[in-house]
């Protein structure tokens, strides 16, 4: 609706002087509502970056556990070797070779354990890094999107002020206070 006209029949008018002015509450919610969404949005995006240095020290800990693992793996094989070795001759008993196979078996699945969380690790950070590379944080399509939201929001806001096109002169007042006016709607 119409909350202020400024003009009569036959007032004087130059180029962007204000005619009248609609109700600007909606428009006044729209644009605190898509600045709230841009700043939820880039706190969003800010922190898919800040996660890529967790990513990558998550992958690097998880390399190490692989690495971790594998010598207990070889140090495991090598000990299930050697009394394979002296079970023959009668150094060692059958028992103790079959600790030693428990040993190596639970060894080899904590190497694919670590295998499998390093695999995770490094999707994670690919993952991470798909919405990141080749782009800052403020040209990220999220927030270039709600950049421009508020930036549509501002101009409905401004479109609330009607002012004059041209330096003239009013010809014919058809408005009031309260009345509703649609686009188009000749003022």
């Amino acid at each position: 609706p119409v909350a202020q006209v400024d003009i009569y029949d036959t007032k004087p008018v130059k180029k962007g002087d204000v005619l009248l002015t609609l109700d600007d509450t909606d428009a006044r919610l729209a644009l605190a509502s898509a600045q709230a969404q841009l700043d939820q949005v880039s706190r969003q995006v800010s922190t898919i970056y800040e996660n890529d240095a967790t990513y990558a020290a998550q992958v690097q800990a998880a390399q190490a556990q692989v690495a971790s693992a594998q010598a207990a793996l070889d140090k495991a094989q090598k000990a299930y070797d050697d009394r394979k070795t002296l079970v023959s001759i009668g150094a060692v008993t059958g028992e103790d070779l079959t600790s030693a196979k428990a040993a190596l078996d639970q060894a080899r699945a904590a190497l694919n354990n670590a295998q499998a969380q390093a695999a995770a690790a490094q999707g994670q950070r690919a993952s991470n890094n798909a919405l990141i590379s080749n782009v800052s944080a403020g040209d990220n399509p999220q927030v270039v999107a709600a950049r421009v939201k508020v930036q549509q929001a501002q101009v409905d806001l401004d479109r609330t002020v009607i002012r004059a096109p041209i330096d003239g002169v009013v010809a014919k007042n058809t408005v009031e206070v309260g009345q509703r006016v649609q686009p188009g709607t000749p003022l």
